[in-house]
């Protein structure tokens, strides 16, 4: 089945919840386009393994979402 939705500009999201880092890879939460802030994002249970698989692979994570 094909989903169709609208584009979600990450600069712009990124700095409504209140990250101003650059990014041009990335891994994103489940809710990344509705969470009203950084507290209700929810990341997918497969993102331990996708981080050791870019680990593996050399691809260099920058972490613009965190729960600090």
């Amino acid at each position: 089945m094909i989903q169709i939705s609208d584009y979600v500009d990450i600069k712009k999201r990124t700095k409504e919840l209140g990250y101003n880092k650059s990014i041009s890879f990335a891994r994103l939460p489940r809710n990344f386009e509705t969470a009203k802030s950084k507290d209700e994002l929810l990341h997918e249970s497969s993102t331990p393994t996708i981080r050791i698989l870019w680990r593996q692979n050399n691809i260099v994570e920058k972490i613009i979402i965190s729960r600090d």
